[in-house]
């Protein structure tokens, strides 16, 4: 299914968001890549990390976007919206041929089989920024194989939650961002965060990052 955005009533939203690092606003580049972003329900990991992938897609980024349930998907397009963006939504694999010409590919949701087979089927694969949210659920051994050492990866989730967790944590990252102190060892201690807010460390910098509407 492909998407055309056009004028988008959110419009006023997109362009207010803005990230900050304490006081001081921050650009995310692919440089800040590969990206983990742990956090429980509810702790703002979420939508932070939706917000992170498509302030990239609107910078110029291909990406291929995965995550467990639809309403990821929703805010995704909401954000990306705009005259010139095409996002395509993949129901099954009998166009992938076509796929390259679209921006953004949105995997189906929940279906990680399709997501590995996407990887490694299109031609571009290593132009996109490959999001995968719910990693938890999402992430299977197969999926993982395709993810371990590839640079341009945002993993989003709960690290607790996950069974892959080892494997996970060991993939060396440029940036950490946690919305929650998870149980699983990841080199760093929490100081208390506003709500909504998490704690990153990286190339960019150090400190709590938020959102600002």
């Amino acid at each position: 299914m492909l998407l055309r955005l056009g004028k988008c009533p959110y419009f006023w939203y997109i362009l207010s968001m803005e990230f900050l690092l304490g006081r001081q606003p921050i650009e995310f580049k692919p440089e800040h890549l590969p990206l983990l972003v742990s956090g429980r329900d509810k702790s703002g990991a979420s939508f932070f990390s939706v917000s992170l992938v498509s302030t990239l897609f609107r910078a110029g980024e291909k990406a291929l976007f995965f995550s467990l349930k639809q309403p990821a998907v929703d805010e995704f397009q909401k954000q990306c919206a705009g005259p010139e963006e095409q996002i395509f939504c993949v129901q099954d694999m009998e166009k992938i041929s076509e796929l390259s010409q679209y921006r953004a590919v949105v995997v189906k949701s929940g279906d990680s089989e399709m997501c590995s087979d996407l990887i490694t089927s299109l031609p571009d694969i290593s132009e996109r920024v490959i999001f995968i949210k719910n990693f938890e659920a999402t992430l299977n051994p197969v999926l993982w194989d395709l993810l371990a050492d590839n640079n341009k990866v945002i993993l989003s989730g709960d690290i607790d939650l996950s069974r892959l967790m080892p494997e996970i944590i060991r993939k060396k990252y440029s940036t950490k961002i946690l919305f929650s102190q998870p149980d699983a060892d990841l080199g760093i201690s929490l100081p208390e965060l506003p709500r909504y807010s998490g704690y990153m460390i990286g190339k960019a910098g150090k400190g709590i990052i938020s959102i600002e509407m």
